[in-house]
């Protein structure tokens, strides 16, 4: 359910939920653990924050858009799931979308796309990221070669919903 600061207020009482300190908390965390299931809880559960609007202006204050983006590169593939599924979630919201592309994170999607190593939950969630920041200004270095025939592939994919999000974008990209 996304939440209005109303509804947070009826829940939570005149004293509120602090959010923005809880999801500072997560980030502090995140960043100083080395254990590679911390690391994957603490990304799911800023990831689950990552859905709803009222969060945003928390996301961008504490660079979890950008968190979400390094975690692309290099990083075990439970980690890079949980970002991009991140990304997918918050990717909507114009201003993440920008940060997304000033983090340069659609040269990572589309990698992460491109990479015939990575799990079918990574290509669906990036196509849908890739949906969302197709614009005049992104159409060049999304509509690669690379990213077409990736798209190529995974239009007669047996999954359907990897087949039906690919038909969408390649349709998109035209």
């Amino acid at each position: 359910m996304l939440a209005s600061r109303e509804h947070l207020r009826k829940r939570t009482g005149r004293f509120g939920t602090p959010r923005f300190d809880y999801l500072q908390q997560l980030v502090t965390e995140f960043q100083s653990t080395t254990i590679q299931a911390d690391r994957a809880q603490i990304l799911a559960n800023l990831g689950n924050f990552a859905y709803d609007p009222i969060n945003y202006e928390a996301f961008r204050k504490l660079n979890i858009v950008e968190l979400f983006v390094d975690m692309l590169t290099d990083e075990p593939e439970d980690l890079k799931e949980l970002a991009i599924a991140g990304l997918c979630n918050c990717c909507i919201d114009p201003k993440n979308a920008q940060i997304i592309v000033e983090a340069e994170g659609i040269a990572a999607v589309v990698d992460c796309l491109t990479n015939e190593n990575e799990s079918e939950e990574v290509a669906l969630s990036s196509m849908s990221v890739l949906q969302w920041l197709l614009n005049p200004s992104t159409h060049k270095e999304i509509v690669t070669e690379q990213v077409k025939a990736a798209l190529a592939k995974y239009t007669v994919h047996v999954n359907p919903r990897i087949k039906n999000v690919a038909l969408l974008l390649a349709e998109k990209i035209g």
